[in-house]
């Protein structure tokens, strides 16, 4: 018998082998659990959480939210390979959504194509491609830098209203949890920044194709590999054949609900597909 139940502190390991299995990721384990633990954070505060699926007290599916007030982000919705195509992940979504369906309006999530038809069927529509790009692993031909970047410790009030003006939602409680736990916070003043988490960058939001270039370059001599664009942003798209940036996967973003106020634009990178 399936069971639907809020996901435990304890268990992001378990969640994490679910994840890995279900999309075959030859990712760090650790690195997998340390998103599910970005969840459970924000669950301490109520702005998000995850569900789990459990069959005969086993883990089998995950399906995870983010509360940005004016939009929910939906994210980690896996079902392990044994169990898929049996409505598992059906019977989560609407669980997940039921839950949610008074904190806001509109729902957002990037779908691989394998979840694409299940989101469809749930009143989802499709509104562009979010790509995963690779970054060249040297800045020596990447010329014409024209904006200083600096990196720095505390989260500026410009960040969040620049940020809340490209996003259309309030994310201040995901940028400041992604920086206590060693995120690294690059920035432009006043006209962009961005996170290094690990070796991804993201979100990247900035004025201009120059200022994000400029950020770009500062996070691969750092060590920064790759970074996830939205295709509807056609500068971004431009500067990453300028970069010589390689395109490796794709999702397409969908929207359930009324559509949000974002300025894509100014972004040249999104926080990831599980926080949007």
């Amino acid at each position: 018998m399936l069971k639907i139940r809020f996901a435990e502190d304890v268990e992001e390991e378990q969640m994490s082998s679910v994840y890995i299995d279900a999309f075959e990721f030859k990712r760090d384990l650790n690195d997998i659990k340390r998103n599910f633990k970005i969840y459970q954070r924000l669950n301490e505060i109520n702005r998000g959480g995850c569900l789990v699926a459990e069959h005969e007290g086993t883990i089998i599916a995950t399906g995870c939210y983010v509360d940005y007030e004016s939009y929910t982000w939906i994210g980690s919705v896996a079902v392990a390979s044994k169990f898929q195509r049996k409505g598992v992940g059906t019977v989560l979504m609407l669980k997940l959504l039921d839950m949610l369906k008074g904190r806001a309006k509109s729902f957002g999530l990037d779908a691989t194509s394998a979840g694409e038809r299940l989101y469809k069927k749930l009143g989802f529509i499709g509104e562009y491609r979010t790509t995963v790009f690779r970054l060249p692993e040297e800045r020596s031909n990447i010329f014409n830098i024209k904006y200083k970047v600096k990196e720095v410790e505390n989260l500026p009030e410009w960040i969040l209203k620049l940020d809340e003006e490209a996003s259309g939602g309030k994310r201040s409680h995901v940028l400041k949890t992604f920086i206590e736990n060693g995120s690294r916070l690059l920035i432009v003043h006043g006209k962009g920044y961005a996170l290094l988490r690990g070796n991804r960058i993201g979100p990247l939001i900035a004025k201009n194709a120059k200022i994000a270039k400029a950020i770009i370059v500062k996070a691969i001599e750092l060590g920064a590999k790759r970074l996830i664009v939205p295709e509807a942003n056609e500068e971004a798209i431009k500067l990453m054949k300028e970069i010589g940036a390689q395109k490796r996967y794709s999702c397409l973003r969908m929207r359930l609900g009324k559509r949000r106020k974002e300025r894509i634009s100014f972004v040249y990178s999104i926080i990831s597909y599980a926080k949007g």
